[in-house]
């Protein structure tokens, strides 16, 4: 026996986003009637994270299903998840996320740079500590790239917090 949706009660379950799994919302979304799927889709932008995706998934195409060969739904395939990808990157770049706390690597970088400025405002100490600096020089270069590295890992640990919340803002 079918079920037919209202909109009322489709947007109600949609807004409460009480699906175990995404294809659960996929299951909604086929049983709603082009009329009621129509107002949600125009109202996809309200809905929480998981489900508006799942609405992207679902976004209506003009062209009808018949005129298209199996080349050209492939082709159609790619471009859209070509897009999600995009999209995705598009928000991951725009992402913010707060400072890294500063742990030891930050202060063993703070104690090497004031070395080296000393070393590098003295000619005479230079001369004379050339082998020290360049050893000191070294060590910076390395721990600066430890510390990108730690950078670029706290930001995508923060997105990935940041996403996890949007689908599940329990957490």
């Amino acid at each position: 026996m079918d079920y037919e949706f209202s909109f009322e009660e489709a947007n109600a379950l949609l807004q409460r986003d009480w699906f175990y799994q995404d294809e659960d919302i996929d299951e909604l979304l086929w049983l709603l009637t082009e009329e009621v799927f129509q107002q949600v889709y125009e109202k996809r932008h309200s809905y929480p994270y998981r489900v508006s995706l799942a609405l992207r998934m679902h976004e209506p195409q003009k062209t009808k299903a018949g005129d298209f060969t199996d080349e050209m739904m492939d082709e159609l395939l790619e471009k859209e998840e070509i897009e999600r990808i995009n999209q995705s990157k598009k928000e991951k770049d725009e992402f913010v996320c707060l400072d890294r706390p500063r742990g030891d690597l930050d202060d063993r970088y703070d104690q090497l740079n004031l070395q080296i400025e000393r070393i590098q405002k003295s000619r005479y100490s230079m001369e004379q500590h050339r082998k020290e600096y360049m050893e000191l020089k070294n060590e910076f270069e390395e721990l600066e790239k430890k510390i990108d590295n730690e950078n670029r890992y706290w930001v995508e640990i923060q997105w990935i917090i940041a996403q996890s919340a949007a689908v599940n803002p329990s957490l």
